[in-house]
């Protein structure tokens, strides 16, 4: 189902944009603040900003390209060391996304006031992560369970719902949705790291140059 759903969303981009009359000279540049919230057993939630280069497809629809960076979550823990004792410790994870997204607006993309719209989003998700020690090693002592430094990706699907108020060629905007680790490949489980989350944006979209507005 979230394969489906993923080609879903890449081929309404790909159809999109090779059948839009897309005049780069109207681009839009987005700036906001992220919140995510992630699910399963990570659990935890950070806020983050987001910047998102997009054109008009139509009168209705838009494409964009977008990156989301996460601020650190930070996880308290503690490290083992060889001779029985343990040191405080904090776990640094670090989330980015970079995304393909597809806005359709219900009324117009253009139209003055409120608008209303649905947005696709195909994601590819980066961690990174580190263990850091908040206190002082015993002398001549090893850890034993320190978590080794690492990184990792995944793909994610995201739906969301949202809304514009225009005024002019700067509007304000919101939105909300779920994006899910695309898993399968080929009909075959594939392992994701990335745990399904909740995101919200909000924040404002300007308009660039002299562009036609459909």
């Amino acid at each position: 189902m979230k394969k489906n759903l993923l080609i879903l969303v890449i081929g309404m981009i790909t159809v999109s944009a090779a059948n839009a009359q897309i005049d780069f000279s109207n681009m839009r540049v987005d700036v906001g603040m992220n919140y995510t919230m992630y699910k399963g057993d990570f659990q935890e939630k950070t806020p983050g900003v987001k910047v998102r280069l997009s054109v008009p497809a139509s009168e209705k629809a838009v494409l964009g390209l977008g990156f989301t960076y996460g601020f650190p979550i930070k996880i308290p823990s503690e490290v083992t060391f060889s001779g029985g004792g343990t040191v405080p410790s904090e776990i640094v994870y670090k989330f980015k996304t970079i995304s393909l997204e597809f806005d359709y607006y219900f009324g117009g993309e253009n139209e003055e006031g409120f608008s209303i719209y649905a947005s696709g989003r195909a994601g590819l998700v980066l961690v990174n992560w580190k263990e850091e020690l908040k206190g002082n090693a015993p002398s001549g002592q090893t850890p034993e369970d320190l978590l080794d430094p690492g990184s990792d990706n995944g793909f994610s699907l995201n739906l969301a719902l949202g809304g514009q108020y225009s005024l002019g060629k700067i509007r304000l905007f919101g939105d909300a949705g779920i994006a899910v680790p695309a898993n399968q490949v080929n009909g075959q489980y594939v392992e994701n790291v990335i745990p399904a989350h909740f995101v919200f944006n909000a924040g404002i979209r300007i308009s660039l140059g002299q562009g036609s507005d459909y």
